[in-house]
């Protein structure tokens, strides 16, 4: 199927925002089921084919607990498969808990008969928040592939990130070893991503501009979109998320932007420590938490070690709090990361070396962390001097 890729549709596109989901033949997989305190079922959908993409594996089953994804077939994910605009808009949906509306209705695409029924509810609704319009020639195309900018153009607004500078832009699309091929429209919204912690570690050289981005790839996209949404929600009835406050047994308290919220977490649940199975007791004050909720317990647990923290191994950006000794600190939008420096660690700035002790607080950085965390190069970019 050809794709339409001229430079006005998809700068409509990026203008008006896309939406992407998932269609009636995806269905629930094989389960780990078991019963709630109220003797109601729990279900966690297990996937036989996440083996090559171990590093999705939390995001997609704690988005599949979350009923925002499912199978392509029982016990199959098929997580390289790419996207459809049609299958966001339904994953978008789910996750942001729209409901129908008898009062909306589909704008009049020229190609609406082809809008699967599946999706058309949440195409409306797309349509309604004013994240999704045509691409062109009165066109929707449900069936064309999503690319990764798009995708990163379309959670940036609908989790409303926080706006960048020039510097600030220039700084995280750099931080992207394909970010060159990112389109100009697109630019500002991807560098909000990569602010956001939405690219760190090895997501940052899976960025590929103008490639359809696969299945799992953009579950990852989304469950730490909606970790680092500026305004976190304390409970959707289906996700809690925030920074844990305290571990017990049984349970996790986190705050939320409501306050602490203590959860029971189910026997059977599956839960993840940067990227890996753990037992919850590994889980620790501080760590960032997403929890899926089933029949009002945990039935999925996906943390990150230290609230905006990146991953070992990859790429951050930010701006400058404080530089001390080994220490860095810097000021994200989800709030202060502090990273130890590499031994050797270099600083440069437009192009030249420079002390570290020379760099202003507020300065724009882009960072590259290696195997255990530490910051290893810092490239700043430090506003043009003069009036």
């Amino acid at each position: 199927m050809q794709r339409n890729r001229s430079p006005y549709a998809w700068k409509q596109v990026a203008r008006l925002g896309l939406a992407l989901g998932v269609g009636a033949a995806m269905v629930a997989g094989p389960a780990s089921a078991f019963a709630d305190s109220g003797g109601a079922q729990v279900t966690v959908q297990q996937f036989g084919d996440l083996g090559q993409v171990a590093w999705a594996r939390p995001a997609i089953e704690v988005m599949a607990a979350q009923g925002v994804l499912r199978g392509v077939a029982p016990g199959r994910f098929s997580p390289q498969a790419p996207t459809t605009r049609a299958e966001v808009a339904v994953m978008l949906g789910r996750l942001l808990h729209w409901r129908a509306q008898s009062a909306v209705s589909l704008p009049n695409f020229s190609d609406a008969a082809h809008i699967p029924a599946w999706a058309s509810t949440y195409v409306r609704l797309a349509a309604s928040h004013g994240l999704l319009r045509g691409v062109g020639g009165n066109r929707f195309a449900p069936a064309m592939e999503v690319t990764w900018d798009q995708a990163a153009v379309l959670v940036a607004r609908t989790f409303q990130f926080p706006a960048v500078t020039g510097a600030q832009e220039a700084a995280a699309i750099a931080t992207l070893p394909q970010g060159a091929g990112t389109p100009g429209w697109a630019r500002e919204a991807v560098a909000r991503s990569v602010a956001a912690g939405l690219f760190r570690g090895g997501m940052a050289a899976r960025y590929n501009p103008a490639a359809p981005i696969p299945r799992a790839a953009l579950a990852v996209l989304l469950k730490r979109a909606e970790q680092a949404r500026p305004a976190p929600v304390a409970s959707t009835g289906t996700v809690v998320a925030g920074p844990v406050t305290s571990v017990a047994a049984t349970s996790l308290t986190v705050q939320t932007a409501s306050g602490p919220q203590s959860v029971t977490i189910a026997p059977g649940a599956v839960v993840f420590l940067n990227g890996s199975p753990v037992p919850l007791a590994q889980l620790a004050a501080g760590d960032n938490v997403t929890i899926a909720l089933q029949s009002g317990q945990g039935a999925a647990v996906s943390a990150d070690s230290g609230a905006g923290q990146p991953a070992a191994g990859g790429a951050a950006a930010g701006t400058l709090a404080s530089l001390s000794g080994s220490s860095l600190v810097v000021n994200t939008p989800s709030g202060p990361a502090t990273y130890t420096l590499a031994p050797g660690a270099t600083f440069t700035a437009n192009g030249q070396p420079v002390a570290p002790n020379t760099l202003a607080a507020g300065t724009p950085l882009q960072l590259t962390l290696d195997a255990q965390g530490q910051v290893t190069t810092v490239v700043a970019t430090p506003p043009a001097s003069g009036g």
